[in-house]
């Protein structure tokens, strides 16, 4: 018979060998696992002005014209392919970070409750493999017309 504090000993050991199995295997590090994903996300940096926003996404590789950006309630989406031309079919991977195939990136826009993004008014730019994305605020305040509304009755 095995006393109960060895068993939970073992049980604890055995637990941890198993996590341990699951982490190696489904980490960053397994190339394995890495080279099978076909969608990855580009990290990006988002700021706020008193006249904007701006969102840098960081895409070195990706070729422009493989980029789409999409502006639709108050989010916007970054999508587009990379793909690895440089790596010969003969050679044997040992590790592998870099990212490629599709990606999409999400992002849901906060501001001030008397500004909406300009939609006419975006524009980005591809330099040094970084995608800046520029949106422009419109104050709300200033559009807004006074209209009179007449009142139709019997009088």
């Amino acid at each position: 018979m095995i006393p109960y504090n060895r068993f939970l000993m073992e049980f604890t050991q055995m637990d941890e060998e198993v996590k341990q199995i699951f982490y190696d295997f489904f980490s960053n590090e397994n190339p394995y696992l890495i080279a099978a994903e076909t969608h990855w996300r580009p990290n990006i940096d988002m700021y706020r002005t008193e006249k904007g926003i701006i969102i840098k996404a960081e895409i070195a590789g990706v070729k422009q014209k493989s980029i789409k950006i999409l502006f639709e309630n108050n989010r916007l989406k970054i999508k587009g392919v990379r793909h690895d031309y440089s790596i010969p079919d003969q050679l044997t991977c040992q590790q592998i970070e870099i990212s490629y195939g599709d990606f999409e990136r999400n992002i849901r826009l906060d501001y001030p409750d008397n500004k909406r993004i300009d939609e006419k008014k975006i524009n980005a730019s591809y330099k040094d493999g970084f995608l800046l994305i520029y949106l422009p605020f419109r104050d709300l305040t200033k559009t807004e017309q006074k209209i009179e509304i007449s009142i139709q009755g019997d009088e």
